[in-house]
């Protein structure tokens, strides 16, 4: 066969001549694939919005699982940095552990680094001190205790 032609036998020789081309030359076809998107950047616009509308449900999915993995292993990263286990109880338990202030000062921190993912914020910032893990139930205890000390140093004060 040897020759292109239009036939369904000339289709799939030039498809195999094609593979087999980008198997030998990638180093070639990167450089042309470069100097092509460089040279015509409308039509590589238009092509990814035609390939984002057309894929767009597929697109969605792929982005949600892909952060939805990508944030379970960055929690998963940062707790292990700051201990792996409850600081009260001992619980290793990776489904029900925090990061918490220790200052008890959560609110206002988030006030302040606004919509940003706290795993995130603790890596990028090199674990700063200050944190510590607690399980769901042992920093519940920590906010009812906070709050019972506030109260009593409230009527203390009254007096």
């Amino acid at each position: 066969m040897g020759n292109w032609d239009r036939s369904e036998e000339g289709k799939v020789w030039y498809r195999e001549y094609q593979k087999k081309f980008a198997h030998q030359y990638p180093e070639r076809i990167r450089k042309y694939q470069k100097t092509y998107r460089q040279r015509h950047p409308e039509k590589m616009r238009e092509k990814r919005r035609r390939h984002r509308i057309k894929y767009k449900e597929k697109i969605r999915k792929y982005n949600t699982n892909w952060m939805r993995e990508n944030r379970r292993k960055l929690r998963k990263e940062v707790i292990e940095h700051y201990g792996n286990k409850c600081v009260r109880c001992g619980i290793n338990d990776i489904r029900i552990l925090n990061i918490d202030h220790i200052k008890n000062n959560g609110n206002q921190h988030r006030q302040e680094i606004g919509a940003y993912y706290f795993p995130k914020w603790l890596k990028k910032n090199n674990y700063p001190d200050g944190y510590q893990v607690l399980c769901l139930n042992c920093n519940w205890l920590k906010h009812l205790e906070y709050q019972e000390n506030k109260r009593v140093e409230l009527k203390v004060g009254k007096n």
